[in-house]
């Protein structure tokens, strides 16, 4: 069943976040995932939204998402995400 990792990011040192988009780029790929959402505008129906970004992945199952989260390939653009942005991440179960 498809996974999910969702991300609402607010970038605070845009110059590493710019570094960190192409590496996280080749890692999810190398790890089978793929993005569904990366940025772009938002519209706000009910609520507030936690970040200014939205990111959302997709992956076979859960497991293939801890893979990815916790390999050493995507290790060094974690590091530079972590420190370029404040966020709250999580995953969500497909149908």
């Amino acid at each position: 069943m498809a996974a999910y990792f969702v991300a609402e990011l607010t970038v605070i040192d845009p110059d590493l976040f710019e570094r960190y988009k192409p590496l996280a780029e080749a890692a999810i790929k190398s790890m089978g995932g793929e993005y569904i959402v990366r940025g772009g505008d938002r519209s706000v129906v009910e609520g507030t939204v936690a970040g200014s970004r939205t990111v959302i992945l997709k992956f076979e199952n859960v497991d293939a998402i801890h893979q990815w989260y916790n390999s050493d390939v995507y290790a060094p653009a974690l590091k530079m995400r972590l420190e370029s942005t404040i966020a709250t991440a999580y995953i969500v179960d497909g149908l």
